[in-house]
């Protein structure tokens, strides 16, 4: 009886023993794998450039050798001075770039700035201005044809794109996700979305504004130029959006165009099951397990050990006591 009871203890231990040779074996394996990598990465040769100065170029032309001009020294840009300005959100920083060219500047609570004066050579073709908002989302760049000649004319508005934010990029169905970001303060704002051709999603925004493949709301942006809107997602698929705001009559280039997969309740379930069983499968967590399984059978063997001497510890008391009883019988018969 006692047999058939520690079978299951003896297979659970065994079963414990397997499973931490085999984890040691994988995280030697990942280690060996790491430093193969991180040395290989390490041992890259870096790329020679050599100086044109120092190559000496030759060619055979009809059977005659023809050296070539190493190199040929530019003539030195003109630099020109320019003037712009323009609109985006409350105290966004703003980057002015181009050829030689990076400038930077911050609106002030209406959203206008300028850039006076500033040098750019004559052979620039565009400038190219972009937003960092207080919330530090970035907007796409807005790539203007610069003058080609020195004028002392203010060049403007520039109205900027919008920024964008999502709550989530994966949303399980009837859940609602968070659009917010942030633009000309005051100005009316349109929140485009639309589902892939592929995809058969419907979706539809809170403020009572439905549609199967397409969906636009309006909105107000505050005095810092915030907005924001919920979207209730009622399918699985894939959709995306982008915001587009109005100034003096005037459209701003759109925003950045984000995603949303909408997912169904199996596929979220298995996602989410998929991500913990990367996380558990991590080498620090696989050790760490490895020290508990470690920790627990020294507890179980040391427990054997003091049930073992247990058991020794009664024999003898027993054995003992049948050795009194014995003399003490033999005593009374004497």
């Amino acid at each position: 009886m006692n047999s058939e009871k520690e079978t299951p203890k003896k297979n659970f231990n065994s079963f414990l023993t397997l499973f931490f040779i085999l984890s040691s074996f994988f995280v030697i394996l990942y280690s060996l794998f790491f430093i193969r990598y991180s040395l290989f990465s390490l041992q890259k040769p870096s790329p020679q450039i050599l100086s044109v100065h120092d190559t000496q170029l030759s060619a055979f032309i009809g059977g005659e050798e023809a050296k070539l001009s190493p190199f040929i020294t530019p003539s030195p840009p003109v630099y020109l001075k320019y003037s712009l300005f323009g609109y985006t959100s409350s105290y966004a920083t703003v980057n002015l770039e181009g050829i030689d060219l990076s400038q930077q500047t911050k609106a002030d609570e209406t959203g206008y700035f300028e850039f006076i004066n500033f040098l750019a050579p004559n052979n620039i073709k565009e400038f190219c201005l972009n937003n960092i908002d207080t919330e530090n989302l970035a907007s796409p760049p807005l790539c203007v044809a610069a003058p080609q000649e020195n004028t002392s004319q203010k060049y403007g508005p520039y109205l900027l794109p919008p920024t964008i934010r999502i709550e989530k990029g994966e949303s399980n169905v009837n859940e609602t996700n968070q659009v917010v970001g942030k633009t000309i303060p005051g100005t009316n704002v349109l929140i485009n979305a639309f589902s892939d051709q592929t995809s058969t999603s419907q979706f539809s925004f809170i403020k009572k504004a439905y549609a199967n493949n397409k969906a636009t709301i309006k909105v107000k942006a505050s005095a810092d130029g915030s907005y924001t809107t919920n979207l209730n997602l009622s399918d699985t698929g894939k959709i995306r959006l982008f915001s587009q705001s109005t100034y003096l009559n005037q459209k701003t280039p759109k925003s950045n165009t984000l995603s949303i997969s909408i997912l169904s309740f199996w596929i979220a379930l298995f996602l989410n099951l998929y991500n913990l069983l990367l996380k558990l499968l991590n080498p620090n967590n696989i050790i760490l397990l490895q020290l508990l399984i470690l920790f627990f059978l020294l507890w179980k063997k040391k427990q054997a050990f003091i049930s073992k001497n247990k058991r020794q510890l009664m024999i003898l008391d027993k054995h003992y006591l049948l050795v009194e009883n014995t003399k003490q019988i033999i005593k009374k018969i004497t």
